[in-house]
């Protein structure tokens, strides 16, 4: 498994982080009454959005992490910042674009997956 590159943030900027709980429930709609609901799954995957800065250095790190790994591999690394917790299995969804931010200073926002 991959791992998180050193040089590069571990915990996210506090304004713009969100973690959106995993879907385990199911509802099914009847004829009349009230939908029916019922558990799918006890463990689900949990989406964060986890905004940088970073330098540009940095950024051509995260470039070459995403392009040969993190993508598509799951990777350790990161503490959970809610929990402190170690989150053994993550993926990168989706990489936002960077934002310039000032002399040698990008913002930039990655959803990732926490496993299960």
């Amino acid at each position: 498994m991959a791992t998180w590159p050193a040089t590069l943030p571990t915990s996210p900027l506090i304004d713009g982080w969100s973690e959106t709980p995993p879907n385990v429930g199911e509802r099914s709609t009847i004829d009349s009454g009230p939908a029916r609901t019922r558990r799918r799954r006890r463990k689900g995957v949990r989406n964060m959005n986890w905004p940088m800065v970073l330098t540009a250095t940095q950024c051509e790190t995260l470039d070459q992490f995403y392009i040969d790994e993190g993508s598509h591999l799951s990777f350790d690394g990161l503490t959970h910042p809610r929990t402190g917790i170690a989150m053994p299995r993550v993926r990168i969804e989706e990489m936002g674009e960077y934002a310039f931010l000032g002399v040698d200073r990008y913002g930039v926002v990655l959803k990732l997956e926490i496993l299960p």
